[in-house]
């Protein structure tokens, strides 16, 4: 199973930083009867920072672009070449002791089904399948500035019959909107976000869906 953390000019902020390595550090952690490796998919890092989290074994993918929906496609596409589950989570999340054993499971009890964690938003930790990604399709990459890509994909999942559920040991401890807390302030990521919203809005508005 690849499990993929994204993460965001952690240069800037040492917050975020020290979040990212205490994510890496819940996931190293886990006991599992089966492998996974981990998988930075990092946006405008620089390059020495991005050095400090190789101690944690992972791999780093980086571009400098402001698109959650295009790290959530690069670890898609890197895991499910050769496995059927990805794990993407917010670098403000950390795993529970035990939660990473019940997943496999409790997903293919519930093929047509997202399976998010108990706490935090539902994109902040989510367990997709490969069956799903290529029913649903890729996230759209038109979205930017971390704006409106989990909605849009909630609206593309609900037309082919694909649910988000819970799953009742996935519990984790989430510092919610930590990245969008220091960067919600500039400039251009608010041009990204409304220009976002402008394409959301002439994609989804015929009435039958919720606008921003």
């Amino acid at each position: 199973m690849l499990i993929g953390v994204t993460t965001y000019k952690l240069h800037q902020y040492k917050e975020l930083l020290d979040l990212t390595k205490r994510c890496l550090a819940s996931i190293g952690s886990q006991k599992t009867s089966f492998p996974f490796f981990i998988v930075v998919s990092d946006q405008r890092t620089d390059s020495k920072t991005l050095e400090k989290l190789k101690e944690f074994n992972v791999e780093v993918l980086h571009e400098e672009l402001d698109c959650v929906s295009r790290s959530w496609n690069l670890l898609c596409e890197k895991g499910f070449k050769e496995n059927q589950y990805c794990l993407i989570l917010n670098n403000d999340i950390e795993l529970n002791d035990g939660v990473l054993e019940p997943l496999p499971n409790f997903a293919k009890n519930n093929p047509r089904s997202i399976i998010t964690s108990t706490e935090g938003f539902d994109f902040s930790a989510f367990l997709i399948s490969k069956n799903i990604y290529d029913a649903v399709g890729p996230f759209d990459e038109n979205l930017k500035g971390g704006a409106l890509e989990d909605w849009d994909y909630v609206e593309r999942m609900q037309e082919k019959n694909i649910s988000i559920l819970r799953c009742p040991t996935f519990n984790v401890q989430h510092k919610r909107t930590s990245t969008k807390n220091h960067v919600q302030a500039n400039s251009e990521i608010i041009k990204l976000q409304e220009e976002s919203k402008i394409y959301y809005r002439k994609k989804w508005g015929d009435g039958k869906h919720k606008l921003p």
